[in-house]
Formats: C-alpha cells, sequence, structure tokens
C-alpha cells in the first residue's frame, strides 16, 4: 500500500469461479466498481481480476460482496424447467442426437451441456462410440461445463429461446441418465 495525499492504496484480486464464463466476469466487475475511487481493474484470461483503490487514510474498508452462487452451471440448471429424456438406445451418439432431436421439436437452442466434476460421459462416449473424445471442453461444438454440485452420472444440456445466450439465460434443460459403462 503506498500513501497518496491523504488516500491509501489498496491492491486486491479476486478469483473467477470456473464455469461463471462471462456473467462472472461482470458480476465481480460491477461488484469493483461500486468499491470507492477505483483506479485500476487487470483482468487475465485464467480468471483472476485485480484491482487498485483508494480510501481516505482512516476510512473503513468495504468488502467485496460478489455472490457466485447463482451462475455456477447446475445452479442455473435448478432455476431452470429440467426435461427428463428416457434412452432409446445405450450409445452416446444416439442420445446426444435424441437430446437435438427435443431442441428442434421445441425450437429452443443449444447453450452448454453441464456435467459433474467426475463426470462418466467421457467413458460412457468412448465406449459406446469405439471414438476417442480428443477434445473434452466440448461436444458437437457445444460447450460443457463442469459442476461439483451435478451428479457425475447425467449428461444436462441447457438451452434458451434465443440462439448465442450464455448459461445464465438457460430456460429448458435436457437430461439423460448415462448409463454405467462395464468395466
Amino acid at each position: 500500500m503506498t500513501t497518496i495525499k491523504g488516500y491509501e492504496q489498496h491492491d486486491e484480486d479476486i478469483e473467477i469461479p470456473k464455469g461463471t464464463g462471462i456473467d462472472g466476469f461482470l458480476a465481480a466487475i460491477r461488484a469493483v466498481l461500486k468499491l470507492p475511487r477505483v483506479q485500476d481493474i487487470r483482468i487475465d484470461a485464467r480468471g483472476k481480476i485485480s484491482y487498485s483503490f483508494l480510501l481516505r487514510v482512516g476510512e473503513a474498508k468495504q468488502t467485496l460482496g460478489v455472490n457466485f452462487d447463482d451462475l455456477m452451471p447446475y445452479a442455473v440448471v435448478r432455476n431452470a424447467d429440467v426435461q427428463e429424456l428416457i434412452l432409446v438406445n445405450e450409445n452416446a451418439a444416439v442420445a446426444l442426437l435424441q437430446m437435438f432431436r427435443q431442441v428442434s421439436i421445441e425450437h429452443v437452442f443449444p447453450v452448454a451441456f453441464v456435467v459433474g466434476a467426475a463426470t462418466t460421459f467421457w467413458e460412457w462416449y468412448e465406449a459406446s462410440t469405439l471414438m476417442k473424445a480428443e477434445i473434452r471442453d466440448e461436444v458437437l461444438s457445444v460447450p460443457i461445463f463442469r459442476d461439483r454440485a451435478c451428479p457425475d452420472d447425467v449428461l444436462l444440456l441447457c438451452t434458451s429461446f434465443r440462439a448465442g445466450e450464455p448459461l445464465a439465460a438457460t430456460q429448458k434443460v435436457y437430461k439423460v441418465q448415462i448409463p454405467q459403462v462395464p468395466k
């Protein structure tokens, strides 16, 4: 901390939880901008916001009140309409097509998949399709968000009423129970 003509400079950081996306960054930036006399905000690609602000000497420091809980992927799912799909086939590719068929029928747009932190989706996908999944942050060009609050044996497809919406705009979710993969 340095002193500038009766003020003290405070330099702090806040980590944005993975999975909160752009909405997490915006919530953190809004909270930082509510602090008195913000001098500098820096955002890095790893999900950290660093900021500086000035306080008068002796002025009480405010805490940065950011609640990321409502922006976590599984919290978004819990606030949406969830429809469970009964698998017509235990092949992961067929299950994905079944999910996208329902999306098409109901005229909604895919936003993201949500899975548990230790999801069994990839084992199921590789075992049932006999294909290696080289990229594990998306499926069929739809991003995948992991959340430890989400059960590991479900695949959730979040959708919205308009294309290109963020995860927080999810209106309807399609759920598939992932079958157990024989070892």
